[in-house]
C-alpha cells in the first residue's frame, strides 16, 4: 500500500466512524523502538504524521465544496473562515491545499481567517479578502454548536 492509498483508505474510515460520532484518538501507527524489533510488524506505508494527510484532504474536499456553492466568474479572491485549530488541516501540508484550491478555481488570493466562532471541522466561504471584523456572524445557534 502505497501513502496515497492508505490516505485514501484512512479517510473513508475517518468518515465513516465521524458519522457514527466515534472519536478518533489516533490515525496511523508510529513504530517505536519496541515495534521496530517485532517480527509481527511485516509491511506498510510509513509516514510521520498521517492523520494530518487525511485530515487536509478531508478538509480540501470541503473547502472545495464550498468555494463551489459561492464561486462566481470573475472573482479572484475568496476569504475563508475556518476555526483556529483547523487552520493547519486546511492550509495543508506546506501549504498544498490552498495552492491546490487557487490553481483549480484560478485565484489570484484566498484569504485564511480564523475564528473561534466557527464550529470545527466546518468551513464558511465569502468573495474577496475581507477582514474579519467584515465576516458576518454565525447565528447563535450555530455558535452554540461551537462551544
Amino acid at each position: 500500500m502505497t501513502i496515497g492509498h492508505a490516505t485514501a483508505t484512512s479517510k473513508y474510515i475517518v468518515r465513516r466512524l465521524r458519522e457514527r460520532k466515534v472519536e478518533i484518538v489516533r490515525v496511523g501507527l508510529q513504530p517505536g523502538f519496541d515495534l521496530a524489533e517485532s517480527p509481527e510488524v511485516l509491511a506498510g506505508p510509513y509516514h510521520q504524521d498521517l492523520r494530518l494527510l487525511v485530515e487536509s484532504e478531508i478538509m480540501r474536499e470541503r473547502a472545495c465544496g464550498v468555494l463551489t456553492s459561492v464561486f462566481s466568474f470573475g472573482t479572484r479572491a475568496f476569504s475563508v473562515v475556518v476555526h483556529p485549530q483547523d487552520e493547519g488541516n486546511l492550509r495543508g501540508p506546506e501549504n498544498c491545499n490552498l495552492r491546490s484550491l487557487k490553481s483549480q478555481f484560478r485565484l489570484d488570493q484566498i484569504h485564511v481567517l480564523v475564528h473561534d466562532e466557527q464550529p470545527r471541522g466546518s468551513l464558511r466561504c465569502f468573495p474577496g479578502a475581507l477582514s474579519i471584523r467584515e465576516v458576518p456572524r454565525l447565528p447563535a445557534r450555530q455558535r452554540a454548536r461551537a462551544s
